[in-house]
Parts: C-alpha cells; sequence; structure tokens
C-alpha cells in the first residue's frame, strides 16, 4: 500500500496554517516544536515536494501546493471530525468541542456577559472561540472548521443561515464638548464631519456607511484596524466615529467622549450564522438556544447602562 499523509501530519500543517508560527502552533497541537517540524517534513518526504516556503522565516509561508494542500487537509480533518463526532453523539450531546467565531466589535463587550453563564448552563461544552472578521468567519463556516458564529448583519453569507436575536442602535462618538450638548445628531450633520471608520474586512464599516446613507466618497474619512483605536482617535480630536450602542456603553470609553443619539433607524442586528444540515447542528442548536435569552439580557442591561 502506497505511503499517505497520516491525519496528525494534516492537524500540524493546520495549527501551522492558523498561527503563522512553528512554536505556536506546536504549543496548540500539545507537542515540541521539533516533533511538529519533524511531522511536517515527514509529509513533504511523502509527498516528495515542499509545502513550506524555507526562504521566508517569519511568518511562516506556503509554497503553492502547500496552500492548496492546507484546504484540501481542512476538508479530510473536518471529515474525520464529523465521523467521530456522529458515532460520540449516539450516546450523549454535546460530546465534541464546539468551535464558535465572533467579530472583534461584539467579542470584547459580550463575551464577559455570556462565557460564564453559558457554562453554567452547560458544564459539558468545550467551547473553542476564534475572533475573526466576518468574510474570514463566512469562510470558515463554509469549509466546516467553524460551527457557528456570533456576528452583526446585514452581511453577505453566501447561502449560510442565520438568525436575528437583537438589535441595538448607533450613537455618534464625537471629541469631548464638540456636540455641545446636542441632544441628537442627523445624518446631515455627520455628513459635515470627519468621519472615522475601520478599514475594509469590518462589517461595522459597511454598516456604518449604510447608516449615513452616503456612498465614501462623499465624505472625509480616515481608516482604523480596531474600534479602540477609533476611541482614542476620536477623544484625541481626529474626527468623529459611529459607535454600536455595546461599545457607547462600555465601562472602559474614556469618560469625557461627547456621544449623542443618532436620529433615525441607524442600527445593526446581532445574531448567529451556521451551516445548516452539518452533523452537529443538533449541538449547535442547544448551545445558540442556551445563548440566545443570555444575549438578550446583555443587549437590554448594555441599553439600560
Amino acid at each position: 500500500m502506497e505511503n499517505l499523509p497520516t491525519l496528525r501530519q494534516m492537524q500540524y500543517l493546520l495549527a501551522l496554517a492558523e498561527r503563522k508560527n512553528f512554536q505556536k502552533a506546536a504549543e496548540d497541537c500539545h507537542v515540541t516544536q521539533s516533533t511538529l517540524s519533524g511531522g511536517i517534513k515527514d509529509m513533504e518526504d511523502i509527498l516528495r515536494s515542499p509545502v513550506i516556503d524555507r526562504s521566508s522565516r517569519s511568518p511562516v509561508k506556503f509554497t503553492p501546493l502547500g496552500e492548496d494542500i492546507v484546504h484540501q487537509a481542512r476538508n479530510v480533518i473536518v471529515a474525520m471530525e464529523d465521523i467521530t463526532y456522529r458515532a460520540r453523539a449516539q450516546n450523549e450531546s454535546l460530546s465534541w468541542p464546539i468551535k464558535m467565531g465572533i467579530i472583534p466589535t461584539i467579542a470584547p463587550y459580550m463575551l464577559p456577559r455570556l462565557l460564564k453563564p453559558l457554562q453554567k448552563a452547560l458544564p459539558k461544552l468545550d467551547l473553542h472561540i476564534y475572533e475573526l472578521r466576518s468574510p474570514q468567519i463566512v469562510e470558515r463556516l463554509q469549509d466546516g472548521s467553524l460551527d457557528f458564529a456570533l456576528m452583526a448583519f446585514p452581511f453577505d453569507l453566501k447561502g449560510l443561515h442565520h438568525k436575528t436575536v437583537t438589535r441595538e442602535k448607533f450613537f455618534l462618538a464625537a471629541p469631548p464638548s464638540h456636540l455641545k450638548n446636542k441632544k441628537s445628531v442627523s445624518m446631515k450633520d455627520i455628513a459635515s464631519e470627519k468621519l472615522l471608520l475601520l478599514e475594509d474586512g469590518h462589517c461595522l464599516r459597511d454598516h456604518a456607511l449604510d447608516a449615513c446613507k452616503l456612498p465614501v466618497t462623499e465624505l472625509k474619512t480616515i481608516n482604523a484596524a480596531s474600534l479602540a483605536t477609533l476611541i482614542q482617535m476620536v477623544h484625541q480630536g481626529y474626527g468623529v466615529t459611529l459607535l454600536p450602542e455595546m461599545a457607547a456603553n462600555d465601562s472602559s470609553l474614556p469618560r469625557n467622549l461627547d456621544l449623542c443619539p443618532i436620529n433615525g433607524a441607524a442600527s445593526r442586528d446581532i445574531g448567529f450564522a451556521w451551516k445548516k444540515g452539518g452533523a452537529r447542528e443538533k449541538d449547535i442548536q442547544l448551545v445558540t438556544k442556551t445563548l440566545e435569552p443570555l444575549l438578550k439580557s446583555s443587549s437590554s442591561r448594555t441599553a439600560k447602562t
């Protein structure tokens, strides 16, 4: 029989693709760095071709063949996980880790409120959390490397199923004393300001632009990589931004930042996305049904803060 790459070697490869660093990938796989490196070298010997571009040290880069094998290996591992899960699920629920994606503009505000009560409600749950931007989440839900996600809508889910759980308003955040005690602002007011936005790839950027009802070409904009950076730039007087309600009411927000409601229906929906018909759908439904009232409760507490 022909010598073939092993599942363990594929797991090493996927960990390296995820972490782009041999030491961190080895830690994720609970092996030494030399063991992981040796496993990948053994795979290359079997394939008779390199999968790692060794001309680049850090971060790790793959050869074109390696990139293709990473994709194929992910499909193999997902298939084997499904086989194992289906067998274990005959006897008990939550018998396999559940992998949840969450976007960066929700994670720091909701996770601290959700995780402890979720663990109390489902003590057998082994939840693995991945903070990713929306396009990455959709891609990983499609290929099976995520089971479900907590994210914001609208967003192009490419055929995935979703359920909206709650809706939150946007607030205008401005430098201290900039709004001069205004009780609310209009879209016309925002259009005349220098608007700070998250860079491309964040769904909050699209939601903010949609709320303004203006194309980006008609706005004076500056881009940032994170919501925390936007908030600090606003505080230092670089411009204004739109904050979702959970961020606007966060206790870490600078105390003298000007916050003001926006006239109209500027908002985003929060809910779950998943791939219908997967082997773990029953467990996913159990977790999301448990999270749903927790999410609603957390959102209502945030709105009253």
